[in-house]
């Protein structure tokens, strides 16, 4: 019996007639090349105004306990999962993370958004990582808007790192005259 072995078009500039796995160094650079590629993708994500992706079912779930009920135990025979509710941007950085994409966030608005979705679907190392973000971040113009955030939503370690950001002297004088 012959093994026929799928031969890479990822070439660095070369042709290559080894398998695709071979051309990668590593695991997580052959995520990179799954997710990018498309190849062997068995879920079609649709998110608000029809913007869509295909990844891959096992890299959700092995990252978030809320994508593995929706996949494996929602979708039934169907390979369509909706996150009609998620703006599809601040998604695709999530998926992003999920295939171990790493990127850095400058931005207050989309960092709570990043905070939000990490929590909703349980992804704790991102929700982690944004904590940290969002700490680093929190000044005297945006605090009153990260504070509304963490009472809204009942974050109570960002809320906390607030209250730790007013403590400071200078910031609670700063702060306190923005948010009159």
């Amino acid at each position: 019996m012959s093994l026929q072995l799928k031969t890479s078009k990822y070439d660095h500039g070369k042709k290559s007639n080894s398998p695709w796995q071979c051309c990668l160094s590593g695991p997580l650079q052959r995520l990179k090349y799954l997710l990018s590629t498309g190849w062997f993708a068995d879920i079609l994500i649709e998110c608000a105004g029809g913007v869509q992706y295909n990844l891959h079912g096992l890299v959700l779930a092995m990252s978030s306990p809320v994508f593995e009920t929706m996949i494996f135990d929602s979708l039934g025979t169907s390979n369509k999962m909706l996150c009609l509710d998620d703006d599809p941007r601040i998604l695709k950085l999530v998926f992003l993370h999920c295939y171990g994409c790493d990127f850095q966030c400058d931005d207050i608005n989309i960092a709570l958004q990043m905070y939000g979705i990490a929590d909703k679907y349980m992804i704790s190392d991102l929700r982690t990582k944004y904590t940290m973000i969002i700490q680093n971040l929190i000044k005297p113009d945006n605090f009153k808007t990260i504070y509304d955030f963490t009472i809204s939503y009942g974050y109570n370690t960002l809320r906390n790192s607030c209250i730790k950001f007013l403590q400071q002297e200078n910031n609670f004088i700063r702060a306190t005259s923005v948010l009159m």
